[in-house]
């Protein structure tokens, strides 16, 4: 393996290339050329809020759905939830977030 320097240099230059997106504090997530805008965007097919919800799960995090997606997905609203948000229960500091999006995150009991 690589040295720390080394490590990151490879990264940056993927993230240059717009084969990765990073996400947060070494997260960094797949990406691929728009074919609108020439830019690079998350090649997973659940968008942000799946690369948000894997990145909590790859670092550990035990998180829950919102409420506001657990009513919506239970048929009790329509109006469908515009923020990615998640309930974590233990302390958790880092921000996870794609250009104006962010994941929110919910103090749970």
């Amino acid at each position: 393996m690589g040295g720390y320097d080394q490590v990151g240099r490879a990264l940056r230059e993927l993230v240059a290339e717009g084969k990765l997106l990073k996400i947060g504090y070494g997260l960094y997530a797949k990406a691929r050329i728009s074919s609108i805008t020439g830019k690079p965007m998350l090649a997973s097919n659940g968008g942000f809020k799946a690369v948000s919800e894997q990145a909590l799960e790859r670092l550990g995090v035990a998180w829950q759905p919102s409420d506001e997606l657990v009513r919506y997905n239970k048929g009790e609203t329509t109006q469908v939830p515009v923020n990615t948000t998640v309930i974590i229960t233990r302390r958790f500091n880092r921000k996870i977030s794609l250009r104006e999006m962010q994941l929110r995150v919910e103090r749970g009991s």
